[in-house]
């Protein structure tokens, strides 16, 4: 939305809200049976047809309604921009881009087709088949739930820079799970091992240790993660809201929370640069 369809901020929360609304109905109320039918064919949970039409509208009210297919890729793009998503018959990350890159594969996407891939959450959405050999594509979330170090890579070998003398990076979280154990029984079991493909402090963590020119002065590496109030909100509880805007700004306003600190080295930077 930023980047590719050229939104501000607010006009991205904004969609991203309306958008929340009319895609995470599940399409079996109350129906069990369904429901485990869907997994076991991996069919999504939510309305795969109403996600795409979502994303096709938006698309056209910023593009124009002539320019709902328009491709992702760009002749001069002003801001450069990469999704992540799983190739779903070899299980390996595929980036799509709004900017050519030597070197790497381009299906060449329609932009609803990229938002469409990367935002098939397993589960959720039912997988998308793009390009002339029918490939099928799923979000990149099992095993890439945090992308900084697919980003870092990817800008490096877009600028040809060295590792290192990249300026500034950002990365923004989900919020904090609980510590939990392995669990007793075998439904608990299986929640736990998605969690740990899903997981992203550690892949933030390790990132920070192979990175670490980043955090010496001035301070380049930025993580903010929500800690605390955000555990149990799912993907699809949208009508949560309240919460995940409340636990965000006490986050980001509190002296002693984390995102303040990290706000206040991060407009340091900026003032630094500016100077």
């Amino acid at each position: 939305m930023l980047g590719r369809l050229h939104m501000t901020v607010e006009e991205a929360i904004k969609a991203y809200l309306d958008l929340a609304q009319n895609v995470f109905a599940p399409k079996h109320k109350f129906n069990k049976v369904a429901s485990l039918f869907n997994t076991l064919k991996v069919k999504g949970l939510c309305d795969s047809e109403a996600l795409e039409t979502a994303i096709k509208a938006r698309v056209a009210e910023q593009l124009g309604e002539d320019q709902e297919d328009a491709l992702l890729l760009e002749t001069e793009p002003t801001c450069h921009v990469c999704v992540c998503a799983l190739r779903g018959e070899k299980r390996s990350l595929i980036r799509f881009r709004n900017y050519p890159l030597e070197g790497k594969t381009d299906l060449r996407p329609k932009i609803w087709e990229a938002a469409r891939a990367t935002s098939a959450a397993t589960l959720f959405f039912d997988p998308i088949t793009i390009g002339r050999f029918g490939q099928t594509f799923v979000d990149g979330a099992g095993g890439f739930n945090n992308p900084v170090e697919a980003v870092y890579e990817e800008a490096v070998a877009r600028w040809k820079a060295n590792p290192g003398n990249i300026s500034l990076v950002i990365s923004i979280g989900t919020g904090k799970n609980d510590l939990k154990d392995w669990g007793k029984n075998l439904n608990q079991l299986r929640k736990t091992l998605a969690d740990i493909v899903t997981e992203t402090d550690k892949t933030a963590a390790r990132f920070a240790r192979n990175r670490p020119e980043l955090n010496h002065s001035p301070q380049r590496l930025f993580r903010f993660q929500v800690a605390q109030g955000l555990e149990s909100v799912k993907l699809d509880e949208h009508k949560k809201i309240k919460e995940i805007a409340s636990a965000t700004q006490i986050y980001m306003e509190e002296d002693d929370c984390d995102g303040a600190k990290q706000l206040q080295a991060f407009k340091k930077l900026l003032d630094g640069a500016s100077e």
